[in-house]
Order: C-alpha cells, then structure tokens, then sequence
C-alpha cells in the first residue's frame, strides 16, 4: 500500500527548523517536504499532548493515505516509559501507521553530538576545547543539554542553530564528510527511523 502523505508533530518550533533542513536530504522518494510531508510544530509537550489525539481522529478522515511521525523530547522521563505512552494514545485513536522517536534527552544533545559544526556557527565557540571531554562523550546522557549549551556559548540562540544544523549534520560514518560522524545514538535512530518509515522494504542507505 502507498502512502499520499506524512505528518510530522513536533512540540516545539526549533524541531520543526531543524526538521526543515534535515529532512530534503533523507525523505526517499516520493516523499517532499511541503508538498506530502508536512510538519506541525506545537507550544510544548503539554501542548502536544493535548492535541495529539484530536489530530489523529482528524487523520482517520483525510480523503487520503497518511503516515503519523511523533518526535517527542525526553527530558527527565524515561526513553521506554515515554515512547510507551505516545504509543498508547496513538493506538487509541488510530489504526494509520506510525512511528514514535525520543530525542534524548533534547534536541540539543543532537549538536553536543558534531561539536565542529556548532564552531562553524559561532566561531568564537573552539570545539577542540571540549570534544573528547568525558562529560560530552555520550551526548544522550547529557541533562539539560540546551542550558549547557548556553553556557559554553552564550550567544546561543535556538532557533538560528536549528535551522543552520538540519542542512549540515553529519549522516554518516564516511570519512568524506565534511564534519565528523554524530556521536548522538538518538540522533542516529531519529534519522534512520524515518527513512526506513518511508521507504520500501529492504532499502540500503548510504
């Protein structure tokens, strides 16, 4: 069966810059951003929550094939208990297919992940100073990433990073990439998920 169209529901609007620049590099055909993949963005989790369900009663009537994506921050809850849950509401209200990824434990921990690339936004942020550091090896782990981010750079601002990051992160492990592989494992099953959500049966990524 092929699927018309995809929505995406983020709970907040940097997600949705950051999905802006990522997704034209990873949606396989036919899928295209704003033209059967659209992204709805809300004022928070609690937000997101509220509106979850009556959105997706809202997709069982679309005249057309939909696939549900939810991209949800972990924050201080647990990755299993909270994918759990979305699962749970989306299943009570729908039979369309659907994915739940957890940024762990925030979108930010996707940038403590290439710290070069943050470098190449904020040139007097020197990455060389903190990548290997034990406290950003695993950049899943770190709390409150996005205020620890503020702190090594203080010009920090959410929305600018995110739109300039989606284009530029790295995909891969090949050694030609411009920046170093992400060391996010959430990162990783964000962007692979999706494609895998939305290909054929079987496809090999580079």
């Amino acid at each position: 069966m092929s699927y018309s169209q995809v929505e995406i529901l983020c709970e907040e609007p940097s997600m949705k810059y950051f999905l802006e620049g990522l997704l034209p590099r990873i949606l396989p055909p036919p899928f295209q951003l704003n033209l059967n993949v659209y992204i709805r963005a809300f004022e928070g989790k609690q937000h997101l929550r509220k509106e979850l369900p009556k959105r997706l009663r809202a997709f069982n009537k679309f005249q057309c094939e939909v696939k549900i994506i939810v991209i949800h921050d972990q924050d201080s809850a647990d990755c299993f208990t909270l994918k759990h849950e979305l699962l749970e509401i989306i299943n009570s209200q729908t039979n369309l297919p659907s994915l739940v990824r957890i940024a762990c434990s925030e979108l930010e921990s996707f940038y403590f992940g290439e710290l070069e690339i943050l470098e190449s936004i904020y040139p007097r942020f020197k990455s060389s100073r903190h990548t290997g550091k034990r406290k950003y090896r695993d950049p899943d782990k770190i709390q409150s990433p996005g205020r620890e981010l503020k702190k090594l750079i203080p010009e920090f601002d959410k929305t600018k990073t995110a739109r300039k990051i989606g284009p530029i992160i790295s995909l891969s492990t090949s050694l030609k990439k411009p920046y170093p592989v992400s060391t996010s494992i959430s990162f990783f099953h964000l962007h692979h998920g999706i494609r895998t959500f939305l290909s054929p049966p079987n496809s090999i990524f580079p």
